[in-house]
Parts: C-alpha cells; structure tokens; sequence
C-alpha cells in the first residue's frame, strides 16, 4: 500500500468529514437565535460557472458574484465567502479582517474542487522554428500584464539570468532557459527573448496540434494576500492555489532599496494575526508557497508600518509543494502552529542561497512545528533560524532532504526536538545546529543520513539574546541529546565541539547506537563520534593541542595499553572516536548502549544487515526484532508528553527513540504520526 496515498486519503477523509459538518451549520445556520449572531453572519456565495453570475448582483445562492475578489472586498467579520467550483484567475485581497469569534471564512465549497491561479490562458498566433522539432514561437501581449510583467523581472541569486515568468502546457509546468542552445535540445523548455516580448517554447513530444495545447503563463506575484497589513482573523480553508511569479526572498532582512526582496508567498497573511489556512494546496510558486510572519525590513507594498501582535496562526492539514524556493516561511512571530501539513519537493529551482527550506522560520517565539510529513525537498527539511525561543518540533518525519533534516541556528535557549523520524538527508546531518544553545534533542530516530546523525558546532562571533534578554555571544552550551535511536549514519552518531569558554554543559545520554543495517562501512569505523574544532577558537593549532590532550587524558585514564593507542598526529586528521574513547573523553553516554559492528548478533544490540528496512516511498519501516530497543531503559524528559504517535509517555522505563508501542518480535511502524 502507498502510503503517501494513504497520507492524502486521511487528510482528505478528515476533510470531508469537516466540510459534512459545514454543510450542516451552512444548512442551519438561519435555525439559530438571532442572539448567537451577535454581528454580520452573510453568507456570500461565488460561482463561476452559474449563467446568472456577475460581480453587479447581490451574491446570493441564486444570484452569486463571479469572481472572489468581489466578496473579499464586501466581507465583514463573522461572515463567510462560499466559493463553487471553478478556475479563479485572480488575486484575492481581503478588504477587512475579522474580531475575536467572529472571523471572516473563505472556503471552497464542500466537495468541489476550486482553483485559484496566478497564470491566465496565453493564446498567441504560434510560429514554428524552422529545423528544430516542437519549438515555436508567440508574441506576449502586454495588455495581460499591466504594471507586473513577470518576463522582465530577473529573479535573485538563480544561476544564469532567469525570469519571475513561469509556463505550464497541459498542466506541466515548463523549465525555463536563458539560451537557445539549452532551449533546442531539452524539450519541456522555454526561454523569453532578450526584449522581453516574444516566449520561445519547445513542446513535449505530441501527436496534437501545438494550438490545442492549454498553455497558461504566470502574470500576478501573489494569489491570496491583502493588500492592508495586519489584518487577523481571517480562515482560508480547501482551495487549490497555483502558479504564482512572486520573488526569492533573498536578503529581506535589508531596507528598501537594499539587495533584498521580503517574503511574499503565493499566499501570505501580510503580518497579519490569527488565520487559519487548512485543507489547502499551494504549488508552483516562483518563491515562497506561503509566509506566515512580519514579511521583512520593509512593506512591499508601500510604507504600512509593522503591525504588533503577528502571528498565532494554524497552518494545518495543506499540501504544500513544487514551489521554486521554499515551502512555508515566517519572520518575526509568536504563537503559531504548524501541523499536519504534507510538504514536498520544495525549492525545485535549486537556490542555494539561504532562505529556503520546507519549512523557514525567524524569530519564532512560543512556535510550534507538530505532525508534517517533510519528504523529497531540495533543501532542509525544517529551518529554525536566529532566535526560536519557547518552540517545539514534534512528530515530523523528514526524509530525502537535500541539506539537514532540521537546522537550528542562532539562538540561547529552550527549544524542544522531540519524537521526529529524520532519515536519508542527502547531503546534510539528520539535526545540525550552529551558534545555537539550549536545545533539547530527545526521542528522536536518526536513520541512514548521510553526514552525522546530530552534529554541533560554533560558526560565527554573532551575538544572539540570552536568557535574561541580553546580549551573549553565541555559542553550544546546555545542550541535551536523550533518549534517541541512531542507526547507521554515515559519519557517525554524534559530532559535538571540544569544551571552550563558548562550549559548555553539554549532556548525551541514555541513547541506542546501531550500525549495519544498511551498507558496508567502506573503511569507517562502526559507532564514530566526533569532537570537533567548531568551538569558536580560531587557533587550529591551540584546538588540535586540547584535542590530543583530551585522548592522550583519556587513555590513561583508561588505563588502556600503549599499543592501542593511535599515532596522534595521524588520528588529528580525522579525529574519530569508538564508543568507549567518547565515554571516557566527555563522561556522555554512560548509560547508552552501541555494539561493535562486527560482533553481528541481535541479541546484544547491532543487527543484521537487511534485519531493520525503511521504506521511503511506502512509508514505514520495519524491525524484525524488538531487543536492541529494550537494551536502555530512559529517564522521562521534561516537556516530551507523548510519543510519535501522539500516545502518552509512561512515566517510567521508556523506550529510546521515538516509538513507546514495540510489541515483540516483528515491529512495522507506519510512518504517519498519529497513525496508530
């Protein structure tokens, strides 16, 4: 069984569940007393497709308005817009925001399906490229564009000169070229002229005239954003959004007129308050697919001033994916959650400059990030960036990131990773932190990732806010690594900085170790911890001095024969530890349990290669046994309330890793949070 298909059919049966129930509050909402209705409680209806629609009538069942923009600017708090089937080329722009318990509601109407797009239908008069199969050529008509031309505007930090433009044939979408060259070879291609007025395309092999082709180009930069800031209580519930030709959001940090560009997604709360965005799909962004947070340094729309109080949103249950650069962002807010939401293959234009992720927050205050399914994007998977004070990560599997299952960077203190399944990273580490303090990493299942299961160091001499809200430099310092599952990560387990002024405090224990599930070592030796010389000292020969300190103490502390200890200079060039060096060098893990590889036996904790399988696709994984799980008995974690399937903890002998429900014997966990 598939079950990513699964995953949808959840989703999606939750969904109908909600929208029956919809039906009947929509069905009986004028049985209420008028006293319930303290405000507006209209009810605008959008329909299209009906003959008798038109944005001139009054909205009504029988009479509704054709575009959703027409209802977006009559709303008021309490009521709610009722969008019928259709594709909607628009740009939707709230007029007003809701109240406390009297929100405005845009939603596609239960069962039907509803598109909202940045693109409109291009039907130019195609002109054939002599003596190159499948390209042609058509004139762009200005009028489709007005004072936003997509085509003409260079997007950032994207190898070669590239448009904001997009163009999807079929419902494909097309990749864009900067040369002819690429443009004649690689069908499934389009490139703009240099003027900026005629699109060069090169259709997918076909028997059908290119003219009944369903061609569709990118013409507005947002699809579903007020034009106001600040605006709150506002509920988008089960459209589809498509196509959007906003920017990447590259140094928004910088003021106007900086070499920066804020965050604008397809969708955007424009520093709003308290929205509810579920049941959505949002792809092919140019940019961003959503941005939940204060936007950047300036208004992009003007000079409106930051709004106070963003944040508080619930983005649940949407699938987010295929979006040019990353998934969901946020800068600057507090009180938000994001859960249940299925984000995939985001950032499919590749930026390698910062800012992407499937999911990118700044400043994220009292957050939390519980329940998604990460898979598949060219990027990290999570990304909590320069201050995350008092936020949780929970019950996420992340899987086939390009770059770090999660990332948190630049920050002093109390952030809780919990119960995550992160598994084949593809370049990165399943958790990779720097600059950051005081994060807790605890029943978690780091599994076959393709640097270091969890790695730590110092990068930079920025100041961050402490504890007390001052100014501290950055460092790793109380860190907690507990209770978790490692198997077979290709560096090694666990890579932490030597102890410094700026690296202090930092506990592992009560973890599993497991190697050779996967593959042959090639040479590496089986359960490799690393101290590293991210310390935040800049004198290598200083670091690599403590470095050997530090093992030759621990030898003798050991009291281990001459012969077993390395050429130092040597073992300095790649500075692995076994299991009993780490134990013996920091005091970590001496109540955690790892087998040497070789030994091969279930009983005592390393398995058979084949034994345990992770199946990406189908999404789960299998155990053949339960006993390496039941080799450490852990101490509960403050905080970590309940397990990946969203079940209370005991309260004593836990299970490492992030499963408390192994029964014995053969095991296969269904990686769906809340599954069981």
């Amino acid at each position: 069984m598939n079950y990513m298909h699964l995953f949808r059919f959840i989703t999606f049966r939750k969904r109908h569940l909600y929208e029956g129930l919809l039906l009947i509050i929509i069905a009986l909402g004028p049985l209420f007393p008028a006293k319930a209705q303290k405000q507006s409680s209209h009810k605008w209806i959008v329909a299209q497709q009906n003959l008798k629609a038109s944005d001139k009538g009054p909205g009504t069942k029988d009479k509704p308005f054709k575009t959703i923009s027409r209802a977006a600017l009559l709303a008021m708090p309490g009521d709610t817009v009722l969008v019928h089937a259709g594709t909607y080329r628009e740009r939707v722009t709230p007029a007003k925001g809701g109240l406390p318990g009297q929100s405005i509601v845009y939603m596609a109407y239960p069962g039907e399906k509803v598109y909202v797009k940045g693109s409109e239908i291009w039907k130019p008069i195609w002109q054939k490229i002599q003596g190159h199969e499948g390209v042609y050529s058509g004139k762009l008509d200005g009028k489709m564009f007005g004072a936003f031309n997509p085509f003409l505007v260079t997007a950032k930090r994207l190898f070669g000169k590239k448009s904001l433009g997009q163009v999807f044939v079929n419902g494909e979408q097309l990749t864009e070229t900067d040369n002819k060259e690429d443009l004649y070879i690689t069908s499934g291609s389009w490139m703009i002229s240099p003027k900026g007025d005629t699109l060069y395309t090169h259709f997918m092999p076909t028997a059908e005239k290119v003219e009944k082709h369903l061609v569709e180009i990118t013409v507005r930069d947002r699809i579903f954003a007020p034009h106001e800031r600040g605006l709150g209580y506002i509920t988008v519930r089960g459209f589809d959004f498509e196509h959007c030709a906003n920017q990447f959001p590259s140094g928004f940090y910088n003021p106007r007129g900086g070499n920066g560009a804020p965050q604008a997604g397809a969708i955007g709360t424009r520093s709003g308050n308290h929205w509810i965005i579920e049941f959505n799909t949002i792809r092919y962004a140019k940019g961003l697919g959503l941005d939940c947070g204060s936007e950047g340094a300036y208004d992009i729309e003007g000079d409106q001033p930051m709004p106070e109080n963003v944040g508080f949103h619930i983005i649940c249950n949407n699938i987010i994916s295929d979006n040019g650069a990353g998934g969901i962002a946020g800068y600057k807010q507090t009180g938000s959650k994001i859960l249940n939401n299925l984000i995939e293959r985001n950032n499919s234009l590749g930026w390698t400059a910062p800012e992407t992720g499937g999911i990118k927050v700044h400043f994220f205050y009292d957050g939390l990030i519980e329940g998604n399914i990460i898979r598949d994007n060219d990027c990290s998977g999570i990304w909590l960036d320069n201050v995350w004070y008092n936020s949780r990560v929970t019950r996420n599997v992340i899987i086939n990131s390009t770059g770090h299952g999660i990332f948190v960077e630049l920050g002093e203190g109390n952030c809780l990773v919990d119960n995550n399944v992160i598994a084949f990273t593809k370049t990165g580490d399943g958790i990779y932190t720097h600059d950051a303090s005081g994060v807790t990493i605890a029943h978690n299942l780091f599994y076959a990732n393709s640097h270091f299961g969890i790695y730590m160091r110092i990068v930079t001499d920025r100041m961050t806010k402490g504890e007390k809200g001052d100014r501290v430099m950055a460092g790793t310092k109380n860190e907690q690594i507990l209770n978790n599952v490692f198997i077979d990560n290709y560096r090694g387990p666990i890579s932490i900085p030597l102890a410094s002024e700026r690296v202090k405090n930092n506990i592992s224990d009560y973890n599993l170790f497991i190697n050779g599930t996967q593959w042959q070592w090639e040479g590496l030796s089986p359960h490799s911890f690393v101290l590293n010389l991210g310390n935040g000292i800049n004198d290598k020969e200083q670091n690599k001095k403590a470095l050997a300190k530090a093992l030759t103490d621990a030898f003798a502390k050991m009291n281990l024969p001459k012969e077993e200890q390395p050429n130092i200079a040597l073992w300095l060039q790649q500075p692995f530890l076994t299991f009993d060096w780490w134990k013996a060098i920091t005091g970590n893990d001496q109540h955690s349990f790892a087998t040497a590889i070789e030994k091969g036996k279930v009983e005592n904790g390393a398995i058979e290669k084949g034994s345990m399988s992770f199946a990406p696709g189908e999404m789960y994984i299998q155990f053949q046994t339960d006993k390496p799980f039941r080799q450490v008995k852990c101490n509960p974690v403050p905080g970590v309330d309940k397990d990946f399937y969203g079940r209370t903890m005991p309260s004593k002998d836990l299970l490492p890793g992030p499963f408390q429900v192994f029964k014995e014997g053969y095991n296969q966990m269904i990686l769906r949070p809340g599954f069981n």
